[in-house]
Protein backbone atom coordinates (compact mmCIF):
# COMPACT_ATOMS: atom_id res chain seq x y z
CA UNK A 1 0.00 0.00 0.00
CA UNK A 2 1.64 3.21 -1.18
CA UNK A 3 -0.19 5.93 0.95
CA UNK A 4 0.33 10.10 0.10
CA UNK A 5 -0.61 12.36 3.11
CA UNK A 6 -1.29 15.94 2.52
CA UNK A 7 -1.07 18.40 5.39
CA UNK A 8 -2.60 21.74 4.84
CA UNK A 9 -0.45 22.99 7.29
CA UNK A 10 2.47 22.58 5.03
CA UNK A 11 1.18 25.00 2.48
CA UNK A 12 4.02 26.91 0.93
CA UNK A 13 5.49 27.18 3.87
CA UNK A 14 6.77 30.85 4.64
CA UNK A 15 7.39 33.93 3.65
CA UNK A 16 10.55 35.93 3.96
CA UNK A 17 10.62 36.53 7.89
CA UNK A 18 9.26 33.27 8.23
CA UNK A 19 6.99 34.31 10.51
CA UNK A 20 3.40 33.75 8.02
CA UNK A 21 2.57 31.11 6.76
CA UNK A 22 1.40 31.53 2.79
CA UNK A 23 -2.10 30.57 1.74
CA UNK A 24 -4.82 29.73 3.81
CA UNK A 25 -6.22 25.95 4.22
CA UNK A 26 -8.89 26.69 2.05
CA UNK A 27 -6.87 27.89 -0.68
CA UNK A 28 -3.15 26.92 -1.21
CA UNK A 29 -0.14 25.52 -2.71
CA UNK A 30 1.43 22.73 -1.29
CA UNK A 31 5.14 21.29 -2.34
CA UNK A 32 5.60 17.44 -2.23
CA UNK A 33 8.59 15.80 -1.27
CA UNK A 34 8.36 14.10 -4.96
CA UNK A 35 6.48 13.93 -8.24
CA UNK A 36 3.12 12.14 -8.11
CA UNK A 37 1.21 10.51 -11.08
CA UNK A 38 -1.26 8.63 -11.58
CA UNK A 39 -4.53 7.63 -10.09
CA UNK A 40 -5.22 7.63 -6.13
CA UNK A 41 -8.19 6.83 -4.17
CA UNK A 42 -9.36 8.79 -1.09
CA UNK A 43 -8.63 7.11 1.74
CA UNK A 44 -9.05 9.11 4.79
CA UNK A 45 -9.78 13.23 5.50
CA UNK A 46 -9.76 14.35 8.86
CA UNK A 47 -11.23 17.77 8.82
CA UNK A 48 -12.45 20.38 11.24
CA UNK A 49 -16.44 21.17 10.77
CA UNK A 50 -17.26 24.70 11.09
CA UNK A 51 -19.42 27.00 13.47
CA UNK A 52 -22.98 27.79 13.08
CA UNK A 53 -23.91 30.35 10.16
CA UNK A 54 -23.83 33.81 11.56
CA UNK A 55 -25.98 35.49 8.49
CA UNK A 56 -28.64 33.03 9.65
CA UNK A 57 -28.70 33.74 13.81
CA UNK A 58 -31.00 36.37 14.56
CA UNK A 59 -29.78 39.70 16.17
CA UNK A 60 -26.43 37.95 16.32
CA UNK A 61 -24.53 39.80 19.20
CA UNK A 62 -21.81 39.52 22.09
CA UNK A 63 -22.04 39.88 25.75
CA UNK A 64 -19.33 41.56 26.84
CA UNK A 65 -18.67 42.54 30.61
CA UNK A 66 -16.51 46.02 31.64
CA UNK A 67 -14.93 45.44 34.95
CA UNK A 68 -18.01 42.68 35.84
CA UNK A 69 -20.93 45.76 35.75
CA UNK A 70 -21.24 47.99 32.57
CA UNK A 71 -24.23 49.58 31.03
CA UNK A 72 -24.73 51.45 27.75
CA UNK A 73 -24.96 54.87 29.00
CA UNK A 74 -21.51 54.74 30.36
CA UNK A 75 -22.49 54.39 34.16
CA UNK A 76 -21.78 51.65 35.94
CA UNK A 77 -24.73 49.45 37.99
CA UNK A 78 -24.89 46.44 39.28
CA UNK A 79 -25.25 42.70 37.29
CA UNK A 80 -25.61 44.51 34.21
CA UNK A 81 -23.93 42.75 30.78
CA UNK A 82 -23.88 44.91 27.29
CA UNK A 83 -25.21 43.09 24.84
CA UNK A 84 -23.55 44.41 21.27
CA UNK A 85 -25.17 43.79 18.22
CA UNK A 86 -23.25 42.92 15.18
CA UNK A 87 -25.47 43.45 11.92
CA UNK A 88 -28.72 45.21 13.17
CA UNK A 89 -30.91 46.51 15.99
CA UNK A 90 -31.20 44.21 19.01
CA UNK A 91 -34.49 43.57 20.31
CA UNK A 92 -35.69 40.09 18.91
CA UNK A 93 -35.33 38.82 22.20
CA UNK A 94 -36.42 39.22 25.70
CA UNK A 95 -33.71 40.25 27.81
CA UNK A 96 -32.57 38.84 31.20
CA UNK A 97 -31.76 40.39 34.51
CA UNK A 98 -29.79 42.89 34.61
CA UNK A 99 -28.99 43.21 30.72
CA UNK A 100 -29.01 46.16 28.56
CA UNK A 101 -29.08 46.23 24.76
CA UNK A 102 -26.96 48.61 22.89
CA UNK A 103 -28.98 49.52 19.51
CA UNK A 104 -27.69 50.02 15.85
CA UNK A 105 -29.30 50.71 12.86
CA UNK A 106 -28.73 48.21 9.70
CA UNK A 107 -27.30 49.74 6.26
CA UNK A 108 -29.63 48.89 3.94
CA UNK A 109 -27.12 49.50 1.25
CA UNK A 110 -25.09 46.27 2.31
CA UNK A 111 -28.17 44.04 2.48
CA UNK A 112 -28.46 41.45 2.00
CA UNK A 113 -26.52 40.61 5.31
CA UNK A 114 -26.73 36.56 4.05
CA UNK A 115 -24.10 38.13 1.41
CA UNK A 116 -21.91 40.45 3.75
CA UNK A 117 -20.97 38.48 6.47
CA UNK A 118 -19.88 36.05 3.79
CA UNK A 119 -16.78 38.13 4.60
CA UNK A 120 -15.38 38.93 8.38
CA UNK A 121 -13.59 42.39 7.28
CA UNK A 122 -17.45 43.15 7.40
CA UNK A 123 -17.83 41.84 10.45
CA UNK A 124 -14.85 43.24 11.78
CA UNK A 125 -15.23 46.50 10.54
CA UNK A 126 -19.23 46.58 11.84
CA UNK A 127 -18.02 45.20 15.57
CA UNK A 128 -15.42 47.71 15.85
CA UNK A 129 -17.94 50.62 14.85
CA UNK A 130 -20.56 49.22 17.14
CA UNK A 131 -17.76 48.90 20.33
CA UNK A 132 -16.34 52.67 19.44
CA UNK A 133 -20.34 54.02 19.50
CA UNK A 134 -20.69 51.99 23.01
CA UNK A 135 -20.06 54.32 25.80
CA UNK A 136 -18.51 51.96 27.89
CA UNK A 137 -16.51 49.76 25.37
CA UNK A 138 -15.23 53.10 23.69
CA UNK A 139 -13.85 54.08 27.27
CA UNK A 140 -11.89 51.24 28.12
CA UNK A 141 -10.37 51.41 24.35
CA UNK A 142 -11.66 48.09 23.25
CA UNK A 143 -11.65 46.80 19.61
CA UNK A 144 -10.63 43.73 17.79
CA UNK A 145 -8.53 42.75 14.77
CA UNK A 146 -8.00 39.45 12.73
CA UNK A 147 -4.92 37.27 13.48
CA UNK A 148 -4.18 36.07 10.22
CA UNK A 149 -1.18 33.40 11.34
CA UNK A 150 -3.92 31.87 13.87
CA UNK A 151 -7.05 33.00 11.57
CA UNK A 152 -8.20 34.09 15.31
CA UNK A 153 -9.61 37.65 16.62
CA UNK A 154 -7.43 39.67 19.08
CA UNK A 155 -9.31 41.59 21.50
CA UNK A 156 -6.94 44.78 22.15
CA UNK A 157 -7.85 47.11 25.28
CA UNK A 158 -6.20 50.39 26.14
CA UNK A 159 -7.53 51.39 29.55
CA UNK A 160 -5.38 49.25 32.29
CA UNK A 161 -8.01 50.18 35.01
CA UNK A 162 -10.95 47.83 33.96
CA UNK A 163 -11.51 44.31 33.21
CA UNK A 164 -13.49 43.09 30.43
CA UNK A 165 -15.04 39.61 29.87
CA UNK A 166 -16.68 38.17 26.39
CA UNK A 167 -19.27 35.70 27.01
CA UNK A 168 -19.17 32.67 25.18
CA UNK A 169 -23.30 31.39 24.24
CA UNK A 170 -23.25 28.82 27.11
CA UNK A 171 -22.30 31.42 29.41
CA UNK A 172 -24.67 33.74 28.53
CA UNK A 173 -27.45 32.92 25.65
CA UNK A 174 -27.66 36.25 24.04
CA UNK A 175 -23.65 36.26 23.17
CA UNK A 176 -25.25 34.18 19.98
CA UNK A 177 -21.90 35.21 17.65
CA UNK A 178 -19.51 33.53 19.92
CA UNK A 179 -19.38 30.27 18.50
CA UNK A 180 -19.16 31.59 14.95
CA UNK A 181 -16.01 34.05 16.37
CA UNK A 182 -14.02 31.06 18.30
CA UNK A 183 -15.03 32.34 21.90
CA UNK A 184 -15.38 29.19 22.90
CA UNK A 185 -14.40 30.00 26.85
CA UNK A 186 -14.95 33.16 28.43
CA UNK A 187 -11.80 36.03 26.70
CA UNK A 188 -11.16 37.19 30.06
CA UNK A 189 -9.30 40.60 29.71
CA UNK A 190 -7.70 41.17 33.48
CA UNK A 191 -7.48 44.90 34.55
CA UNK A 192 -3.43 45.36 33.04
CA UNK A 193 -4.13 43.19 29.86
CA UNK A 194 -3.96 45.05 26.56
CA UNK A 195 -4.70 42.10 24.38
CA UNK A 196 -6.24 38.69 24.61
CA UNK A 197 -6.70 36.26 21.98
CA UNK A 198 -9.79 33.95 21.21
CA UNK A 199 -9.67 29.96 21.86
CA UNK A 200 -10.48 28.69 18.17
CA UNK A 201 -9.88 30.22 15.18
CA UNK A 202 -12.99 32.24 13.56
CA UNK A 203 -15.40 30.16 10.97
CA UNK A 204 -17.62 31.55 8.41
CA UNK A 205 -17.84 28.17 6.23
CA UNK A 206 -21.37 28.21 7.09
CA UNK A 207 -24.62 26.78 5.48
CA UNK A 208 -23.11 23.51 4.69
CA UNK A 209 -24.00 20.19 3.51
CA UNK A 210 -20.75 19.10 2.27
CA UNK A 211 -16.88 20.35 1.63
CA UNK A 212 -15.45 20.50 -1.44
CA UNK A 213 -11.86 19.75 -1.89
CA UNK A 214 -10.81 20.84 -5.27
CA UNK A 215 -6.85 20.10 -6.57
CA UNK A 216 -6.33 21.53 -9.73
CA UNK A 217 -3.35 19.25 -10.48
CA UNK A 218 -5.82 16.22 -10.50
CA UNK A 219 -8.80 14.95 -12.36
CA UNK A 220 -11.94 13.59 -11.01
CA UNK A 221 -14.06 11.09 -11.18
CA UNK A 222 -17.32 13.31 -9.96
CA UNK A 223 -19.49 15.75 -11.59
CA UNK A 224 -22.58 17.74 -10.85
CA UNK A 225 -25.78 18.09 -12.75
CA UNK A 226 -24.41 20.78 -14.54
CA UNK A 227 -21.20 18.94 -15.55
CA UNK A 228 -19.05 20.26 -13.73
CA UNK A 229 -15.88 19.03 -11.81
CA UNK A 230 -16.80 18.74 -8.67
CA UNK A 231 -13.58 17.45 -6.47
CA UNK A 232 -13.70 15.46 -3.53
CA UNK A 233 -16.87 15.49 -1.61
CA UNK A 234 -16.70 15.53 1.93
CA UNK A 235 -20.08 15.08 3.61
CA UNK A 236 -20.66 16.96 6.78
CA UNK A 237 -22.42 14.54 9.41
CA UNK A 238 -21.44 15.99 12.72
CA UNK A 239 -21.89 18.93 14.94
CA UNK A 240 -20.52 22.32 14.73
CA UNK A 241 -16.72 22.42 15.96
CA UNK A 242 -16.33 18.94 16.38
CA UNK A 243 -14.26 16.98 13.57
CA UNK A 244 -15.25 14.97 10.37
CA UNK A 245 -13.35 12.15 9.97
CA UNK A 246 -14.36 10.35 6.30
CA UNK A 247 -13.15 7.02 5.43
CA UNK A 248 -13.15 5.58 1.98
CA UNK A 249 -14.14 2.00 3.03
CA UNK A 250 -17.00 3.11 5.21
CA UNK A 251 -18.54 6.67 3.35
CA UNK A 252 -18.19 5.42 -0.45
CA UNK A 253 -15.03 5.13 -2.62
CA UNK A 254 -13.99 8.57 -4.38
CA UNK A 255 -10.71 8.64 -6.83
CA UNK A 256 -8.83 11.29 -8.53
CA UNK A 257 -5.98 10.71 -11.35
CA UNK A 258 -3.13 12.87 -12.21
CA UNK A 259 -2.56 12.18 -15.45
CA UNK A 260 0.79 14.50 -15.60
CA UNK A 261 3.13 14.14 -12.73
CA UNK A 262 3.47 17.22 -10.51
CA UNK A 263 5.02 17.68 -7.25
CA UNK A 264 2.51 20.57 -5.88
CA UNK A 265 -0.55 20.40 -5.37
CA UNK A 266 -3.15 23.41 -5.07
CA UNK A 267 -6.13 23.20 -3.12
CA UNK A 268 -9.23 24.56 -2.91
CA UNK A 269 -12.09 24.19 -0.12
CA UNK A 270 -15.41 25.08 -1.40
CA UNK A 271 -19.01 24.51 -0.04
CA UNK A 272 -21.98 23.07 -1.86
CA UNK A 273 -22.25 25.59 -3.70
CA UNK A 274 -18.71 26.26 -5.03
CA UNK A 275 -18.26 29.17 -2.73
CA UNK A 276 -14.58 29.29 -1.78
CA UNK A 277 -13.69 28.88 1.13
CA UNK A 278 -10.71 30.76 2.27
CA UNK A 279 -10.54 31.91 5.56
CA UNK A 280 -9.11 35.34 4.71
CA UNK A 281 -12.53 36.04 4.03
CA UNK A 282 -13.80 34.42 7.54
CA UNK A 283 -13.97 30.56 6.09
CA UNK A 284 -12.43 27.57 7.13
CA UNK A 285 -9.37 28.36 9.22
CA UNK A 286 -8.40 25.35 10.41
CA UNK A 287 -6.32 22.99 9.12
CA UNK A 288 -6.97 19.85 7.80
CA UNK A 289 -4.94 16.36 7.08
CA UNK A 290 -6.35 14.10 3.37
CA UNK A 291 -4.91 10.66 2.69
CA UNK A 292 -4.55 9.34 -0.63
CA UNK A 293 -4.39 5.52 -1.40
CA UNK A 294 -2.25 4.91 -4.81
CA UNK A 295 -3.80 2.71 -6.94
CA UNK A 296 -3.32 0.70 -9.81
CA UNK A 297 -6.51 -1.03 -10.40
CA UNK A 298 -8.57 2.27 -12.13
CA UNK A 299 -7.93 3.04 -15.60
CA UNK A 300 -7.39 7.02 -15.93
CA UNK A 301 -9.56 6.99 -18.98
CA UNK A 302 -12.66 6.89 -15.74
CA UNK A 303 -11.95 10.51 -15.25
CA UNK A 304 -13.35 13.50 -16.59
CA UNK A 305 -11.44 15.61 -19.25
CA UNK A 306 -13.67 18.49 -18.23
CA UNK A 307 -11.47 20.97 -16.81
CA UNK A 308 -12.10 21.75 -12.77
CA UNK A 309 -14.04 25.32 -12.77
CA UNK A 310 -14.86 25.06 -8.93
Amino acid sequence: MSLLKILSRDRNNYDATFSNVKGTPANCRIQLAQSIKGVYRVHTIICPNAAPPLSTITNPALVITVNGTPTNTGTISDNTNIILPIIEDWGGSTLNAGETATTTTTNTNNLPVRDRYYDLDNIIVDLNTNLANNAVTAAVGLSVVYESHSSRLRFLKTDATMAVTIHTILDNAHSTAAPVLGITENVEMLAADTYKDTQAPVSLARDLLCYQINIAEAEFGVRDTKGRTSGIVLPIDENSHTTLIYRGSMHGEQYLNFPTGTSVLTIKLTNDRGEELSSLKGGLGQDYMILLEKVNNVHSKTFSKIPNRN
